[in-house]
């Protein structure tokens, strides 16, 4: 059989999420699943696994929005198969260009990028030595790297101001995505926010921010993903309750959920 990378929009998550399935594959062989937009690319979360199955289920929650998505699955480090273009579609109004959220998609915040703003930075490291009777330093060097910089962003009303405030209170790395075609903006970072400075807009109840951040590795790159969230749950039990759930499932056995073929005495 041959291998084969499926790939489609799952869920009831905003924006909604990137389902994969790998098809085909031998017990045992290494694979790895690989996004690309433009110049920036990314491996699928917890897609980097020694297959245990013929088939194999992964969600790509750290997708851009409104851009054109190509997936790359590699077996044993070899090209195996490639998707067609996925683009994920997510509404936002004229001047969001970047979505801010946290590592597990649990929250989210557009708020509006002020424009052509974008200063960022490159580490350079080297040292520089002068020995007398030479006319020239002794110099040591590392290659470039790391990015950071600073976001200039405007949220909109107070309940935003308040949903950014909560966002970057845990201190923990943020998840950083373009929400439309920008090459010169990377289309996925992980950032870790260094610096926050804001103030309220004059006569308005709108706030500036400058948030300062430094790019760095996925925190989650192998946790593999659920495929479905507390959304999906609500969307298919609209107005359903814990409560509810109790009563229909009280005499329910661990068996029973696993498969949840049919409500117990049904």
């Amino acid at each position: 059989m041959m291998v084969s990378l499926a790939v489609s929009l799952s869920g009831a998550a905003v924006p909604p999420r990137v389902l994969l399935v790998v098809d085909g594959l031998s017990v045992g062989m290494q694979i790895e699943v690989l996004a690309a937009v433009g110049t920036t690319t990314w491996r699928v979360r917890g897609s980097a696994r020694i297959a245990d199955s013929p088939q194999q289920l992964f969600v790509d929650d750290l997708t851009p929005v409104n851009v054109p998505i190509r997936y790359s699955l590699l077996v044993d480090g070899a090209l195996a198969a490639s998707s067609d273009q996925v683009v994920v579609p997510l509404t936002v109004r004229r001047g969001v260009e970047l979505l801010l959220s946290s590592e597990d998609g649990s929250a989210l915040v557009a708020p509006l990028r002020r424009p052509d703003t974008d200063p960022g930075a490159m580490r350079v490291e080297h040292s520089v030595t002068w020995v007398p009777g030479r006319p020239t330093p002794v110099i040591r060097f590392t290659p470039a790297g790391g990015r950071s910089g600073t976001w200039e962003l405007i949220t909109t009303t107070p309940s935003q101001s308040e949903a950014l405030r909560a966002l970057l209170a845990p201190g923990a790395p943020l998840l950083a995505r373009v929400v439309r075609d920008r090459p010169e903006l990377p289309a996925v970072a992980h950032a870790l926010i260094t610096s926050v400075d804001q103030h309220l807009l004059p006569g308005s109840t709108a706030r500036a921010w400058q948030l300062s951040y430094v790019v760095v590795a996925d925190p989650l790159a192998d946790v593999l993903a659920s495929v479905t969230t507390w959304s999906d749950v609500d969307a298919a039990y609209p107005g359903v309750t814990f409560a509810d759930l109790d009563g229909a499932w009280q005499v329910a056995t661990f068996g029973q959920w696993n498969t949840w073929e049919r409500s117990p005495g049904a």
